[in-house]
């Protein structure tokens, strides 16, 4: 298992946290490996309470908009993708995330991030910003 405390710093969405910020994180953050095609998220069935971070490979983020199941977004190539954390985007587009390649994700639970959220503007600026561009998208699925 790579360790996260070396992998975490280098990605954008933490670059903010203070070295122990960083070091209560990895503390409680989980590393997984997920094999191709696997289905690691899935609001649809049951409500899900972690956010998710790309460390490696390459994911598919779909939406129930409408009650059609939709590509909202297929992130890889670099690490630092994202998702989960907001509970009402989830009743108005449950989501389900699958790995298209074989993934390494740290997963760390809301309320861990709920707190860093709380210490940290930097990383608060930058998750609004991916969930404003996400809110968009998930606007144009239901014109």
């Amino acid at each position: 298992m790579p360790e996260l405390a070396k992998l975490l710093p280098k990605l954008p969405l933490f670059y903010s946290l203070s070295f122990d910020q960083l070091d209560w994180l990895t503390k409680r953050a989980e590393f997984l490996r997920i094999g191709e095609g696997n289905l690691f998220y899935d609001n649809t069935a049951a409500p899900e309470n972690h956010f998710y971070i790309l460390l490696e490979g390459e994911w598919l983020v779909t939406r129930q908009v409408l009650g059609t199941q939709q590509v909202l977004s297929q992130q890889g190539g670099s690490p630092g993708a994202w998702h989960g954390g907001v509970e009402l985007i989830e009743a108005v587009a449950p989501g389900k995330a699958q790995a298209v390649t074989d993934c390494a994700i740290c997963r760390v639970h809301q309320d861990v991030m709920f707190r860093l959220i709380a210490e940290s503007p930097g990383l608060a600026k930058h998750l609004l910003t991916g969930y404003l561009e996400g809110i968009k998208k998930i606007l144009d699925l239901m014109e």
